[in-house]
């Protein structure tokens, strides 16, 4: 008992001080005091012994990383994990629909698995989506299902509904699902319901908060990518050497037979899909706005080709849910003469006779200039 006591004392007081001296403190809410997170962090550290032999460096990146979301790491809320000998922070279902209320759009936010004897019904008509779901709490049933649902401040409901073949599909693109170890074996519940809520977050205002979240544990668990070349040591070719590359690229191009890639087939990476498909269910220009401000911490990670069709998506979701806007409030028909008789429009259109001219104008929401009486010139 004293040995045990011991530890926990040696363990939290070297993590109190690894917390100050990194300035993980400084990143906590008001809500969470330094004390709180490193005891819940203690306890995470305790009961996992892999996480005690982990990286130091990954363990301190990872803390760093559940303090700037405010987040505690105590399973619920966010879990520290290992992967390869690193540790690995990963927001849990209660921490993302946290950070969903804490963003001031959503008023609520639920999710919850649906079991093989519950009564569930889901329906989508001309008022919405409506969606009924009566437990049976049987011990031991089977999980068919897992829904998420948002009522943003707005009122409106917005609602994902997911099967199980559905997660598992998720499931089986990350490689340690199926280790012992892996949150997927000893939490399916848990991580089918975070599946769900990510794809619900798409589709909420305040989507590209959540996406960041969402990526730390998706990069950690991503095939290992080549390293970018540090600015630093960046070499800047002279003009020769890039023309000499350009007329290599047209040469092999002309002699290699390319076939042109489907809109499906584009579409590789799997946080540019996330991306595109959250711009195509973006509601509104603030919505927009907050989605286009991820897709530009994003294009650091894409090709030229792929930043590319995120620029042509954006650039259509602008053109969707942003009117063009006018030179000024009031469009003005000038005048074409020195005589005041006709006028020319902003079509081009030129419309003799002041009525004519009047008729017009009040079709298209335009003004009539009027004839400035020191107006000498003739032309215009």
């Amino acid at each position: 008992m004293n040995t045990e006591l011991e530890t926990m004392t040696n363990v939290y007081t070297n993590l109190q001080s690894v917390i100050m001296q990194q300035g993980i403190a400084a990143l906590l809410p008001a809500q969470v005091t330094p004390e709180q997170f490193t005891r819940t962090a203690a306890t995470a550290l305790i009961e996992n012994t892999e996480l005690q032999n982990a990286d130091k460096q990954s363990l301190v990146l990872a803390l760093t990383r559940c303090a700037k979301d405010g987040l505690m790491p105590d399973g619920r809320e966010a879990a520290l994990v290992v992967r390869k000998q690193k540790a690995v922070y990963m927001p849990m279902v209660d921490g993302v629909i946290k950070r969903a209320r804490q963003s001031g759009q959503v008023a609520n936010i639920i999710a919850k698995v649906v079991y093989a004897q519950d009564e569930f019904e889901y329906v989508i008509d001309e008022n919405g989506e409506h969606l009924t779901h009566r437990p049976s709490f049987v011990d031991g049933d089977e999980i068919v299902k897992v829904y998420a649902f948002a009522k943003l401040n707005s009122g409106e409901l917005v609602v994902e509904v997911m099967s199980r073949a559905d997660v598992e599909k998720i499931r089986n693109t990350v490689k340690s699902a199926k280790d012992l170890s892996s949150p997927w074996v000893k939490w399916f519940d848990r991580m089918a319901l975070k599946t769900v809520i990510h794809r619900l977050a798409r589709r909420l205002p305040c989507a590209s908060e959540l996406f960041s979240m969402f990526e730390v544990y998706e990069d950690a668990n991503s095939t290992e990518k080549p390293l970018r070349m540090a600015p630093a040591s960046f070499k800047r070719l002279s003009l020769r050497d890039v023309i000499r590359e350009r007329n290599e690229k047209l040469r092999q191009k002309a002699e290699a037979v390319i076939d042109v890639p489907t809109e499906a087939q584009r579409v590789t990476h799997p946080k540019l899909e996330a991306a595109l498909i959250a711009l195509d269910d973006a509601t509104d220009e603030k919505n927009l706005a907050e989605i286009v401000e991820h897709c530009t911490l994003l294009s650091a990670e894409l090709s030229e080709d792929e930043k590319i069709q995120l620029r042509e998506k954006i650039k259509a979701s602008k053109k969707r849910l942003i009117p063009a806007k006018k030179d000024s409030d009031v469009w003005m028909a000038r005048l074409a003469n020195g005589t005041g008789d006709a006028w020319r429009f902003p079509d081009g259109e030129i419309v003799h006779g002041f009525f004519e001219a009047e008729k017009k104008a009040k079709e298209v929401g335009a003004v009539l200039e009027k004839l400035s009486p020191y107006r000498f010139s003739p032309s215009h």
